[in-house]
């Protein structure tokens, strides 16, 4: 669309395209957030079409559209909503209104301010407004959202981004207003058109609102619509300052208030928590952060690095780690994939084995990752096991030349996008080692780019012919040469991996996990990859929709257990013990175990259902205990619990066989001294079925 309003962008209305290209985004938000990374090669388009080309000019056109960017990311997707949600709290807890009239409210008084702003661009005045007014608009509208959130200064990336965003509207954006009033029109067709188009975004709440069977965040109302925008169940990370792997806590700080949707209003659930680090645990630019062992990534990064047990990571292995393996192996060996050639379709962590970059030229293979003809045989007989030869890098390299040679800026434009969807998502995403899967789907935009250099290489191959074949002759040879150098090839050596029309292992584990288990069962699951095939052969092939699918990684979060309330399916609903206000926002979210005089008998085991109701889930101070802080919180005062067993009800529902003996109670001590929400649900859960429903897990995760 921009090269389309590029060829036009003299006519009158070309325009237009811009503002299409806005409400495309705006839809294209609901798909993926990968189409906002086109905007710096966008604004480079209509730099070059528009204004007299400097070096400066050229530097800060590209930092208009970071600019541009962050901004739409920030302010369009996310303070928007944020926005919206503030007015609705306070016309719901405040005014006493019904839920979503101040949403409404905010939605009504952001399209008048568009129109107001579409009507009074081109008029005198705005020329006659002083700079100062300009300015302070700017930076109120900019630095407002930290300044509400209590944020400011807590990242100096945002204040960065702040100080560059209101740096580059003063010197540039603001002078070019004054002088053409008509950017404020543009601007603001554009603002409209993409809020028109990411509004689609708001059937999420009409969906959720039917309280569907797979009802992630729970998106019935526009708090929720905050956090599930703002993704904010993924939770933070690092990027421009921040603590490395080794790091403790030296405190912890407030963040910004919580509210989830109560009965009548809106509850405040207190403010999100966030840990505090000292100063010499940081460092610019922290790519080795995270310290988290649930999947190994501190154990990780000392295997790539060669760190000692308790050796400290410095900068010098911060930039290892980025360049080797955040760079090395997770882009350039994905990209490698694509246009060099592919070992194998096993999940590599570094090894010369497994899922590397080859080229299928052996002298070149051997010397970077060792004999490739002692790899066992059903290695080299894989599928993914494809030889490029690096034919359609070469033929990417040969048209980026070209490019080069003939138009520098065209190839900037190209650079731009094929930088900003590859190495600027590795940047973004800061990913911790040992990941879970190949991710190399996170960087198909850059693919598609490095494709535009290898279709004009083909152009170059047509020019180098023509110094031997004459008339027509030269782009016959072109294409049929290059045709069968690249896409002939990559189609035979690709066809038969990429082809996923028999790959149903997936949904067949989960028929197969499904129909072993009894009826009307409850099954746990642990995670993306154990839960999705389960509920992929529920709800498309209604596969046994009597059982209840249980995630365990979603346990710890209040909206899912209290979609455990309620009939999913043929699936009756689930007894949670603990109602809603139990849990609501970070209740709850833990549990220590505490010894105390009195209270705790070790020597007994303690009925488990009456534990959890009458104790952990108890409001009454004497079975809390004070926090540093000065609130009260739960604990655990023992260990060994018990589980009654009706031994009629268990012979009558086929828990167990008719012959078997049938003990009173079950048994068993919890393991550790912590217990985190989700395993307190997993115990409620258990504890109140009394039997009546079979319970199964799909692994034996941890305890």
């Amino acid at each position: 669309m921009m090269l389309k309003w590029e060829h036009q962008a003299d006519r009158p209305g070309a325009d237009r395209w811009i503002v299409l290209i806005f409400f495309m985004m705006g839809l294209s938000i609901g798909v993926h957030l990968l189409n906002l990374l086109t905007i710096p090669a966008i604004v480079m388009i209509y730099y070059y079409k528009r204004y007299k080309v400097t070096g400066w000019g050229t530097f800060w056109a590209f930092v208009i559209g970071c600019v541009i960017t962050g901004v739409t990311q920030k302010v369009v997707i996310q303070y928007t909503i944020k926005g919206a949600g503030s007015f609705d709290i306070f016309a719901v807890n405040t005014l006493g209104l019904p839920f979503f009239s101040g949403f409404i409210v905010y939605f009504v008084l952001l399209t008048a301010v568009i129109a107001a702003g579409i009507r009074i661009s081109g008029r005198a005045e705005i020329r006659k407004t002083p700079f100062t007014v300009w300015l302070s608009l700017l930076a109120f509208t900019v630095l407002y959202p930290f300044i509400a959130s209590g944020t400011m200064g807590a990242s100096i990336g945002k204040m960065l981004a702040v100080g560059v965003a209101v740096f580059t509207t003063a010197k540039y954006g603001l002078p070019e207003l004054r002088r053409n009033p008509y950017f404020l029109k543009l601007a603001m067709w554009c603002f409209g058109f993409m809020m028109m188009g990411y509004s689609t975004y708001l059937t999420t709440l009409v969906r959720s609102a039917a309280d569907p069977a797979i009802d992630m965040y729970n998106v019935d109302n526009p708090m929720s619509l905050v956090g599930y925008l703002g993704r904010e169940q993924y939770g933070d990370f690092p990027l421009l300052y921040g603590q490395v792997f080794t790091a403790q806590p030296i405190d912890y700080e407030e963040g910004e208030q919580k509210f989830v949707k109560g009965q009548n209003q809106y509850v405040n659930t207190g403010r999100d928590i966030s840990p505090v680090y000292d100063a010499s645990d940081k460092m610019l630019l922290p790519r080795v952060w995270d310290a988290s062992n649930e999947q190994g990534h501190a154990t990780f990064y000392k295997q790539w690095l060669n760190l000692a047990e308790d050796e400290k990571p410095g900068q010098a292995e911060n930039i290892t780690w980025a360049v080797t393996y955040q760079i090395g192996w997770m882009y350039l060996r994905y990209f490698g994939w694509n246009f060099i050639g592919k070992q194998n379709d096993v999940q590599g962590l570094g090894n010369v084995r497994d899922g590397n970059t080859i080229t299928g030229i052996s002298a070149i293979d051997n010397a970077l990752l060792g004999n490739q003809d002692k790899i066992p045989e059903s290695l080299r007989k894989n599928k993914a096991h494809n030889k490029l030869y690096a034919l359609p890098f070469i033929l990417g390299l040969i048209g980026l030349f070209f490019q080069y040679k003939k138009d520098q800026r065209d190839t900037l434009v190209s650079g731009l996008l094929f930088f900003f969807t590859g190495l600027a998502i590795v940047f973004y995403l800061n990913q911790a080692g040992n990941q879970p899967r190949e991710r190399d789907y996170a960087y198909v935009g850059s693919f598609y780019a490095f494709a535009i250099w290898i279709g004009l290489g083909v152009m170059q191959a047509k020019e180098w012919l023509q110094k031997f074949i004459g008339g027509n002759g030269a782009n016959i040879a072109a294409g049929a040469l290059t045709l069968l150098a690249v896409p002939v090839l990559m189609a035979s050596e690709e066809w038969d991996d990429h082809d996923r029309s028999k790959k149903v292992l997936a949904r067949d584990l989960a028929k197969n996990y499904l129909e072993s288990c009894a009826p009307n069962a409850i099954l746990f699951s642990f995670g993306d990859n154990d839960t999705y095939p389960l509920w992929y052969a529920q709800e498309v092939e209604g596969i046994r929709k009597d059982v209840r699918v249980i995630n365990y990684s979603l346990l710890g979060i209040d909206w899912y257990i209290n979609q455990l309330r309620y009939k999913v399916n043929e699936s009756a609903p689930i007894d949670v013990i603990w109602s809603a206000d139990k849990i609501e926002g970070n209740k709850r979210d833990f549990v220590r175990f505490y010894e105390r005089p009195g209270v705790s008998d070790q020597k007994r085991f303690v009925d488990l259902y009456s534990l959890m109701n009458d104790f952990v889930g108890s409001d009454k101070q004497e079975n809390m205990l004070p926090t540093q802080s000065g609130d009260m919180m739960n604990y655990l005062p023992v260990k060994k619990v018990s589980i009654p067993v009706d031994a009629e009800l268990v012979r009558r529902n086929g828990t167990v066989n008719p012959g078997d003996s049938v003990l009173s109670e079950i048994r068993f001590e919890l393991p550790r001294d912590l217990l985190l929400k989700n395993d307190m649900a997993v115990l409620n859960i258990i504890a109140a079925n009394k039997w009546e429903r079979p319970i199964y897990f799909t692994s034996p995760f941890g305890e």
